[in-house]
């Protein structure tokens, strides 16, 4: 999964994703903070407990913990909602 330099996560430790004692280690500080983000979203149980996804894993550090993500500007929600729009359009012909 270590898709940038520097890249703070190791590969997942579950075949499903990350799991808590892992997590624990790896995000230390920010632990309490995933927890709040990760409250409404899927994730797996494993043997030893949660088991959560790597592209959720992701999204967190790259956002809260390394910053390296952004939120989108206006012009780009427009665009998103505006192509979603139109498929919609184009399943109800």
């Amino acid at each position: 999964m270590a898709m940038h330099d520097a890249d703070p996560l190791p590969e997942p430790d579950h075949e499903l994703g990350y799991s808590e004692e892992l997590l624990a280690d790896v995000l230390g500080e920010h632990m309490l903070q995933f927890h709040d983000y990760i409250m409404m979203k899927a994730h797996a149980m494993g043997p030893d407990g949660p088991v959560y996804y790597p592209s959720d894993v992701r999204r967190f550090v790259d956002y809260y913990v390394t910053r390296t993500a952004r939120p989108l500007t206006e012009p780009e929600v427009r665009a998103l909602f505006d192509t979603w729009v139109a498929e919609r359009r184009g399943k109800a012909d």
